[in-house]
């Protein structure tokens, strides 16, 4: 009973070996391997082969994205590039409609971009009207010009801070300006 227990543990090691052997490291294991599908009648296989087709080409292949190449060549369910990928049309009519649950509670997602629910980071993002696009851009301009006047703000204060620690009179005028580059420099190796 114990032989046969350790027999078959070591056949499974074996197998196990075998199959990292035969497996390209950079290779990804796409999916599990199907089992033999049996159906009770040619309309349910009828049926699951629409189902099947209607999702053949409508993601990436990660191994040819990665690696420039797929062992399956033109049998890959998956799309190779960008020209060869299809529109969705096989989505639930409430598909990417909830919170993903877990993203929510633990920060991440097991399924990733093929999650049917919203993960915050994503799909909240395309449900942004133009009127509110073009607000968010004006905004983002409004905060680089605040930026950059404060730090405008903060190189004439360090001017003249350094200009007072040499004993120099500060006075800002656009020909003192070329002397900035100088005292910048200067600044950065810690009088």
């Amino acid at each position: 009973m114990i032989q046969n227990s350790i027999k078959q543990n070591e056949d499974e090691y074996l197998k196990f070996c075998l199959d990292c052997y035969y497996t390209k490291e950079e290779e990804f294991d796409i999916g599990v391997k199907p089992k033999s599908k049996r159906f009770s009648s040619s309309l349910e296989k009828q049926k699951f082969i629409e189902e099947y087709t209607k999702k053949k080409k409508t993601e990436l292949c990660k191994n040819f994205m990665l690696k420039g190449s797929c062992k399956f060549d033109t049998e890959c369910s998956y799309a190779h590039g960008y020209a060869e990928l299809l529109p969705k049309v096989h989505l639930h009519q409430n598909y990417k409609t909830k919170l993903c649950k877990n993203f929510i509670n633990n920060g991440w997602c097991n399924y990733g971009q093929r999650c049917q629910y919203i993960h915050p980071e994503n799909s909240l993002n395309k449900i942004k009207t133009h009127k509110l696009q073009s607000y968010d851009k004006q905004v983002s301009q409004q905060k680089i010009n605040v930026n950059n006047q404060n730090l405008a703000e903060q190189i004439i204060i360090l001017y003249s801070e350094l200009l007072q620690k040499l004993s120099f009179s500060p006075q800002f005028s656009i020909s003192n300006l070329p002397r900035l580059s100088y005292f910048i420099r200067l600044g950065e190796h810690k009088i």
